[in-house]
């Protein structure tokens, strides 16, 4: 639609109906209007204020100015129930702020937001977040509002958002610039060519971004919600929004405007009617649904519109802090223990104590377990392997499996994983041989070469197959099954946290369904299951085949100690290993040490090159034990017994593991009514106590991260990459009440108890050869410029890098040779 000047003006003349007919009763309803101390919000406010609400929370950038608006509209409505608070939604750190206050003080749920603030400038300024001011705040700084303030509108009986609109947004010059790549981050240029950036059409653009932002939002509310977003146009208003403009311009406009009071009564019509209970996705103007610009209703609209929902969450996403960072910030203010309510209403209760991590680790498989659609999702991605498994199920896998992770098997490996890391030292060497770069180094994307590196020694290690991957082969398995968790569940979004969090309420048989559905993530996931069966049932029968003509075939792969067990178990021997429990433990085992092996390594190498210091003991030590580069080339000898005798390298391998967890958390349920102990006392209603009650299939989230940086167990320095503690006593030697059960070194990183990571010794020994092999070659560091983000998954952690989110995990680093005078031969 289309629509002129000579329409504008028209409909700036049609009649608005009075707020009294249409007005309904907020008792206990909480409200909130954004820009509330003046204009529009100012005046939509007042009306609500006469409709008896539970509370009416003006948000303001101006704490004086709302607290004049508040006693105004107190005096002439007689509500006592309004209140100022501040924000200013062009800063993050502010919106965050009233978020969290809102948590503590807002109560349970919230029935109206109302999005009015905004600006309009000519000029190109910057806010606080560094994003261009028109933009910044009228798009990003709204939808920040809007999904900080999600999951309270979730828990209303029939909440509202309303974000202001504009007819303006019908006269965008060039409207197909907003779908276009990178959008956000062009508009952010300053003096970018193209009428479409143009500094006059900003304000314009980012009305154009309201109407696509709320059409986009309604397409992504979890089914059967009643929440209900839509755009509201006033119209022409006496607003302050024209204090930027010309005045000569601003005086023209005035002629034309209708008053705030009057375009006001658009906002509460849209907040309040009954016959808008079930209109969601709209553009409304003059009280009805409007159509909104041709553009937005064309393709390339509905194209721009999922572009923009989908590089507004990556600019939110870097907002919101890294892994972790939420988790740190609350155990400050609220302690290692607390409760926060989730989406849908869904209560969790968070442990970060040592001893509360302990009691429920060690209570796995029994006391406490998996949520039901939880495990059914696991199920889907790892099959009912040794992860899935529970009770006595789980204990007859661990123990046909204990063979294939014995100490003595695992050392033995030490050799094949020399031999792939030596395979990945070559290229590099090759790479810097041929390098045209001056300054002698060249940057590589390490985490790409772990997972290469990963993925090879997987081959060897897991099916005895060499697949290629330094060679640049690329095998079946590695197009399934590399990136797939990050693909799957990686940088979630708000609403993708929101269907996450709508499955956990779910039947754990309706989410088997889910597999049935043509969803992207699902899809890979499919993929890589169909492709791993077909892979590992042909690898099993030929496994048999040799061991049939050749029954003392040695154990150098874990497929053949799997087979042989089944082979015993057919035989009467032991307990039956079917094919089916081969393959869903081959395909666990590939999943749960892949990409978690690939992140790890990654942060070390990321972590070595950016502390020299702490590179430079690790290379003396490396060379003491294995010699130089010149000296031997370690795929012709490397032994376990070499790793035990490096102290330092073990030192960096346990800081990495405990300062970048792989898996971040995990969500279990209490069997039935139980007492956790704590290491440190809470307070309570009741006065101090060191123990804490929880109910029969209670939401619990165990955080391995919280732990792992808890500053009570570390230290100050808890947030540090610091291997050094790891050399003092104390950090080896832990009193009972800072233990948590965890595998290996008091970390939380492979998890504890019955449900422990079987393969934690494999993971050591092959993340201690591969540092170990590369930092004796190459002396490695990072860019000025570059920046790691943490990123969180459902369940990971990955290294990318900030403001890259599209180019998924990335670990940047800059490789150079050791001794820079001399050529690898190989």
């Amino acid at each position: 639609m289309k629509v002129s000047f000579r329409r504008a003006m028209l409909d700036q003349l049609r009649h608005i109906p009075e707020v009294s007919t249409f007005s309904v009763d907020l008792t206990g309803k909480v409200v909130i209007v954004t820009g509330a101390n003046v204009g529009l919000g100012y005046e939509t406010a007042k009306h609500l204020a006469t409709m008896s609400p539970a509370r009416l929370i003006l948000a303001c950038r101006d704490q004086q100015k709302g607290d004049k608006a508040v006693a105004d509209i107190v005096r002439k409505t007689g509500c006592k129930t309004v209140t100022c608070w501040k924000v200013d939604i062009s800063e993050p750190s502010s919106v965050e702020a009233f978020a969290d206050r809102f948590a503590r003080e807002g109560g349970e749920k919230l029935d109206i937001l109302i999005e009015n603030a905004g600006v309009n400038t000519f000029k190109f300024t910057r806010t606080p977040m560094g994003w261009e001011r028109t933009i910044g705040t009228n798009h990003l700084g709204t939808a920040h509002l809007t999904f900080r303030m999600l999951p309270y509108l979730l828990r209303a009986d029939k909440p509202r958002l309303v974000i202001v609109a504009s007819d303006t947004h019908y006269w965008v010059t060039d409207p197909e610039g907003a779908d276009t790549e990178d959008v956000l981050q062009k508009l952010n240029e300053e003096g970018r060519k193209g009428k479409f950036y143009g500094q006059f059409n900003r304000y314009f653009v980012s009305k154009l971004f309201n109407v696509l932002f709320v059409r986009a939002f309604a397409t992504h509310l979890p089914e059967g919600t009643h929440l209900t977003v839509n755009a509201v146009n006033p119209g022409l208003c006496k607003s302050s929004l024209v204090r930027e403009v010309n005045p000569v311009l601003a005086g023209v406009m005035r002629l034309f405007s209708r008053s705030t009071e009057t375009g006001s009564r658009m906002f509460v019509h849209a907040a309040i009617s009954p016959a808008l209970s079930n209109t969601t996705g709209q553009y409304l103007n003059v009280c009805q649904v409007d159509e909104p610009s041709d553009f937005a209703i064309s393709q390339r609209g509905a194209s721009a519109s999922m572009r923009l929902w989908d590089e507004t969450i990556a600019v939110l996403s870097d907002v919101d802090g890294q892994s972790g960072e939420p988790n740190r910030k609350w155990m400050k203010e609220f302690g290692a223990v607390y409760k926060y309510t989730g989406c849908f209403g869904g209560e969790f209760l968070v442990l970060n104590d040592a001893a509360a991590i302990q009691h429920v680790l060690r209570g796995q498989t029994t006391s406490y377990r998996l949520d039901k659609a939880m495990r059914e999702f696991l199920r889907l991605v790892t099959g009912e392997g040794l992860i899935w498994a529970d009770g006595s199920d789980h204990v007859r896998q661990r123990r046909l499996l204990s063979p294939a992770f014995n100490p003595v098997f695992i050392k033995s490996l030490a050799p094949k994983f020399a031999s792939c890391v030596s395979k990945l030292v070559k290229v590099w060497h090759r790479q810097l041989d041929t390098s045209e770069n001056t300054e002698i180094y060249v940057e590589v994307n390490a985490h790409h070469w772990m997972e290469l590196l990963n993925m090879e020694s997987l081959g060897i290690t897991a099916f005895g197959l060499t697949f290629g991957t330094m060679e640049g082969d690329n095998h079946p398995l590695q197009t399934a099954y590399a990136g797939m968790l990050h693909h799957a569940y990686g940088r979630p979004t708000r609403m993708s946290i929101a269907m996450q969090s709508a499955a956990l309420h779910t039947p754990a048989f309706l989410v088997h369904l889910i597999q049935k559905l043509p969803v992207p993530s699902m899809e890979r996931v499919k993929t890589a299951q169909s492709v791993g069966r077909r892979f590992s049932q042909e690898l099993i029968q030929e496994k048999r085949r040799l061991l049939a003509t050749n029954p003392q075939l040695e154990d150098r792969d874990f497929l053949t100690v799997l087979v042989r067990a089944g082979e015993k178990g057919q035989k009467g021997n032991l307990e039956s290993m079917t094919d089916d429990d081969i393959h869903n433990n081959l395909t666990t085992f590939w999943l749960a040490g892949f990409e978690t092996a690939t992140n790890t390594s990654a942060f070390a190498l990321l972590e070595l090159a950016s502390n020299p210091d702490v590179q430079k003991k690790l290379v003396d030590e490396v060379a003491s034990v294995l010699g130089t580069s010149s000296d031997c080339d370690l795929s012709e000898g490397f032994n376990a017994d070499e790793v035990e005798r490096m102290p330092y390298l073990e030192a960096v391998v346990k800081e990495t593991l405990r300062r970048h967890a792989a898996i971040h958390s995990g969500l279990f349920k209490p069997a039935h009514d139980d007492m956790i102990p704590l290491s440190t006392a809470i307070d309570t209603p009741e006065g101090l106590s060191d123990r804490v009650c929880v109910r029969a299939g209670q939401s619990i989230i165990v955080s391995f991260d919280g732990f792992n940086r808890s500053e009570e167990i570390w230290g100050p320095d808890a947030n540090d990459f610091c291997p050094e503690r790891w050399i003092q006593s104390e950090a080896n030697t832990v009193e009972p009440g800072k233990q948590c059960g965890g595998m290996y070194a008091n970390l939380a990183t492979f998890g504890g108890g019955p449900k422990g990571c079987i393969g934690w010794r494999f993971a050591v020994l092959e993340i201690s050869i591969f540092i170990a092999a590369i930092i004796r070659d190459f002396e490695l560091s990072v860019s000025p410029d570059w920046e790691l983000w943490r990123d969180p998954s459902f369940i990971a952690t990955f290294p990318m890098e900030k403001g890259r989110w599209k180019d998924g995990p990335r670990a940047m680093i800059r490789v150079s040779k050791r001794n820079k005078n001399s050529k690898r031969v190989d």
